[in-house]
């Protein structure tokens, strides 16, 4: 059998891919590291990317242009991690977390997995949420019960495309991307003569930098929650790939869609700031009921923009320092596993960047106006969250000096 039928029977369009957690053998892999760009810009067209920089201007207090700096700034930091990450795929062939077995350890992996559910669980949520409440808009009013009902519809479907698989996914991720990007740049260019385009922040003094922060770290937040899905997209290239190539590719197919669709979520406040209020079968149907339930909650229950906001902190706790350890051993000390040392530095890096929580953010849909332990320090730092920045930093320097020490 040549390797184009393999290929075809093992990941094609239209059918159940056949791999699951298992590597992607040799004369299966196919393609060139390019189509990373077209798959992340996939999965970044969309209203989600347009919805995260419009709360820069709705509610942080940033305006059009120091905002599109913030969300520049941010998605390129977290996309130049999101981009290495992405060469453990063409290496080994794995999924993110099964990847992370040799770093962690079977069990240390564990704990990666379930809090990437959780990610998958929210996404699923977010998505399906969004896609409603436009159907429902669309219909010609936003009744929650009609939105209740899209979301099962739009779960349903969305099950179903992730029961078959990687090249379905990737097929219809990429016209969706195309067919959204339209629709958006029709829409700008009828609403552009009522955008404020030179809306200046609403944010000023010492407050500003606290704002400017919040943007920053809620864009990258945005991109650091697809870091335990990063090899997932690229373990079908060849092993040769080059590193340069994949990282960079990757970059470019999150950062440009995040700053044009970003310029577009920031420009819509300034018009009208409600504008922008919003086994593998048993793998996807476990995460479709989950995440159906946790929209049906956002539709009926909770305020969406609240939900969604806390989705983003909640990932940002966890999956920044996570990307230090596993880019620190691939690139630097692969071949020498210490599964205690780099769970280890993960959670000290993870406790560390509780101290610097914004949990004022974090529980803001609570009754009443709570104080938590570091409200004086968030305070000082004007409510700027610096808790991904400190898990980096921490779970890096943790890691790094006790392997160097064991030279």
């Amino acid at each position: 059998m040549s390797d184009v039928a393999v290929r075809v029977d093992s990941d094609s369009f239209g059918r159940v891919e056949s791999h699951g957690i298992d590597a992607i053998p040799a004369p299966e892999r196919h393609g060139a590291p390019r189509e990373l760009a077209f798959l992340w810009a996939g999965a970044f067209v969309n209203y989600a990317s347009l919805f995260t920089a419009s709360l820069l201007t709705t509610y942080y207090g940033l305006g059009v242009w120091d905002g599109l700096l913030a969300t520049g700034l941010g998605t390129i930091a977290a996309a130049l991690i999101l981009g290495l990450l992405s060469n453990t795929g063409p290496r080994s062939g794995e999924p993110q977390i099964v990847y992370t077995r040799r770093i962690f350890g079977l069990r240390g992996s564990y704990l990666g997995a379930g809090l990437t559910l959780f990610l998958a669980i929210g996404w699923f949520a977010v998505d399906c949420v969004i896609a409603a409440q436009a159907g429902a808009q669309l219909a010609g009013g936003g009744n929650r019960w009609i939105t209740l009902g899209l979301v099962l519809v739009i779960a349903a479907i969305s099950v179903a495309v992730a029961i078959y698989g990687h090249e379905t996914i990737k097929v219809l991720a990429t016209y969706g991307a195309i067919a959204f990007a339209a629709l958006s740049l029709a829409l700008f260019i009828f609403l552009a003569p009522h955008f404020h385009w030179s809306q200046g922040p609403v944010a000023s003094g010492s407050d500003y930098p606290g704002a400017f922060v919040l943007g920053f770290m809620t864009c990258f937040a945005l991109v650091a929650s697809w870091y335990p899905f990063a090899s997932d997209y690229s373990r079908y290239l060849p092993g040769s790939s080059a590193t340069r190539s994949v990282t960079l590719w990757t970059v470019a197919g999150v950062v440009v869609p995040m700053l044009l669709l970003g310029l577009f979520g920031l420009l819509l406040p300034t018009i009208d700031a409600s504008l922008a209020a919003g086994r593998r079968w048993q793998t996807a149907l476990g995460c479709g009921l989950l995440g159906t339930a946790l929209a049906s909650y956002a539709v009926l229950v909770s305020d969406f923009h609240l939900a969604y906001e806390d989705f983003l902190i909640l990932t940002y706790l966890w999956a920044p320092a996570w990307a230090a350890v596993v880019l620190l051993t691939f690139f630097f000390f692969e071949g020498r596993p210490r599964p205690r040392l780099a769970l280890a530095a993960w959670l000290a890096g993870t406790a560390a960047s509780l101290i610097f929580v914004n949990y004022g953010n974090l529980f803001s849909n609570l009754a009443g106006a709570p104080t938590f332990f570091n409200s004086g320090l968030v305070s000082a730092l004007h409510g700027a969250d610096l808790s991904g920045l400190i898990s980096v930093a921490v779970a890096a320097a943790v890691y790094w000096s006790r392997l160097r020490s064991k030279r």
